[in-house]
């Protein structure tokens, strides 16, 4: 006689085979129901992760004072554009408009120096090479009337102020290379106010 075993080890015998391939196919489809089931519960416990990750996200960004953050960044651009006004003309500033704070402050650093690679650049390099140029402008005058863009005129400037002076004592080149010295060594110091 056949045999029907159930999941906790007991078997019983029946009379027609029918019954137990009945049985059997019924236990089957059970078994595949339950890994349909399992996949399902976690396909669930997946999504519901993703949902509370989502609702966490969305909670950071509700607390973000958006109006502040605008200014914040058109505060920076402005900023920038007018430090970029210094090295760069009139039409070199029109061709950035639209232009990212980095594409700005890269416009001004190939502009300074035409052969720098900025391809790979990292945003702090380009921050820190921009901020350089712009405290040499400085440095070299930049802040006078003629906008800091011809370097020239401000040479001419010099010599013309040295000719028209009355002193008549002789520059003492050991004095000037000194003065040259100093200046260079104190430059990373902030400017007394």
């Amino acid at each position: 006689m056949p045999n029907i075993n159930l999941d906790n080890g007991l078997s019983y015998e029946v009379e027609q085979q029918e019954v137990v391939q009945a049985f059997n196919q019924l236990k089957t489809e059970r078994d595949d129901a339950q890994t349909k089931l399992d996949a399902a519960t976690s396909d669930h416990e997946k999504t519901k992760a993703e949902l509370d990750t989502a609702k966490a996200r969305i909670d950071e960004l509700e607390k973000v004072d958006i109006a502040a953050e605008a200014k914040k960044l058109a505060d920076a651009r402005v900023d920038c554009l007018a430090k970029a006004g210094k090295v760069l003309d009139k039409e070199e500033l029109a061709k950035l408009d639209g232009a990212s704070v980095t594409d700005v402050k890269k416009a001004v650093i190939s502009k300074r120096f035409p052969d720098a690679n900025l391809d790979e650049a990292t945003d702090v390099y380009i921050d820190t090479r921009f901020d350089t140029i712009i405290d040499l402008v400085k440095e070299d005058g930049g802040d006078d009337d003629e906008g800091g863009h011809d370097a020239a005129a401000r040479q001419r400037k010099a010599v013309q102020s040295r000719g028209d002076s009355n002193d008549t004592e002789e520059p003492d080149a050991d004095k000037a290379r000194s003065a040259m010295q100093n200046s260079r060594r104190d430059a990373w110091k902030p400017e007394a106010k």
